[in-house]
């Protein structure tokens, strides 16, 4: 799941980008988590460069996931996120046909839950953009 917004602070466009999978650890027990995976600085907000970032960050050795493993994707209603020709979920499915496209319709309770944390959290106030 991904989500633009501008940072008010310093009016730079910012996008979360939040990871739900199922955790297998314990095989009689498995269950869903979801996870802040990383809050990427957008120089530029198309699908291009959107899409990149999505897959550098999914690829960091912190996270080491293969994108080709990416079985659903979750955007707001954006053309640029949403678009199946020029969109971020086409450009994802480009490595990952498999990625199902979903329209998340929670960007603004997502949004303030990423801000709420960054207000909270030492280490997010840390992140280098």
């Amino acid at each position: 799941m991904a989500d633009e917004s501008t940072d008010p602070h310093s009016n730079q466009e910012i996008s979360s980008l939040c990871l739900r999978f199922v955790d297998q650890s314990s095989p009689n027990d498995p269950h869903v988590k979801e996870c802040l995976i990383n809050i990427m600085h957008l120089e530029r907000t198309n699908a291009t460069m959107i899409s990149r970032k999505i897959l550098e960050s999914l690829s960091d050795p912190s996270v080491s996931l293969d994108p080709s493993n990416i079985w659903g994707q979750a955007y707001d209603g954006t053309s640029v996120m949403s678009s199946g020709k020029e969109g971020v979920q086409a450009k994802i499915k480009e490595i990952s046909p498999s990625a199902l496209f979903t329209h998340c319709s929670l960007p603004e309770p997502l949004h303030h839950s990423i801000m709420q944390t960054v207000r909270s959290a030492k280490f997010a106030r840390h992140i280098n953009f």
